[in-house]
């Protein structure tokens, strides 16, 4: 599974509860979170620019050897 399908399933689950919660009538809920809201790199912090410094790195030393 990838960091952008775990958070998919995330907001799934967070929507379903947010829906159900709704229905029972409690007031003051975050809206439902469209797909896209945050993707799954950002959530993880895999899209900041020193994350990606060393996946690019590992990657170029795999290749190397």
């Amino acid at each position: 599974m990838s960091a952008a399908r775990c958070w998919e399933l995330v907001r799934e689950k967070v929507n379903q509860e947010i829906a159900k919660q709704h229905k029972l009538g409690r007031k003051g809920l975050p809206p439902l979170q469209p797909p896209g809201s945050l993707d799954g790199l950002e959530m993880f912090g895999f899209s900041s620019p020193a994350i990606v410094q060393v996946i690019l790195l590992i990657n170029t030393c795999r290749k190397i050897k």
